[in-house]
């Protein structure tokens, strides 16, 4: 079994040797490197994490209610945003925590859908 194996190997390897420039280590001229965005790691310090990376903003909350027509509101650093539907809560560690946790004087980071609402509220100073 080992001798068929070893067999199926190097005649591999003798093909595609005989394979004109189909396959290629090249230079490093030959290739383009493209920057990749690194995804923000959550189990480091909160010291090191930029928060522009995982949110499209962090404030302090100074009101949470809702507007005339009953629509739920959250005003952070006297910007007024709205809530999605479906908006989910999380401590900083990615838990799922109870909006109830989130009231006036928390500082917290948001990410915003298309409609500018928000989808996700962290707490940052659990």
């Amino acid at each position: 079994m080992v001798q068929k194996c070893k067999k199926y190997i190097l005649s591999a390897v003798i093909i595609l040797s005989l394979l004109p420039g189909s396959i290629s280590l090249g230079s490093q001229e030959d290739t383009d490197i493209l920057p990749v965005k690194s995804v923000p790691d959550l189990k480091k310090p909160v010291s090191s994490v930029k928060y522009e990376e995982l949110f499209n903003g962090r404030g302090i909350i100074h009101r949470v209610g809702k507007d005339e027509v009953g629509k739920k509101i959250i005003v952070i650093d006297d910007r007024l945003f709205y809530f999605d539907a479906v908006t989910k809560y999380y401590s900083l560690k990615g838990s799922v925590i109870p909006g109830t946790k989130f009231y006036k004087g928390k500082t917290v980071g948001y990410v915003l859908n298309d409609k500018k609402e928000i989808t996700q509220l962290y707490m940052i100073d659990e």
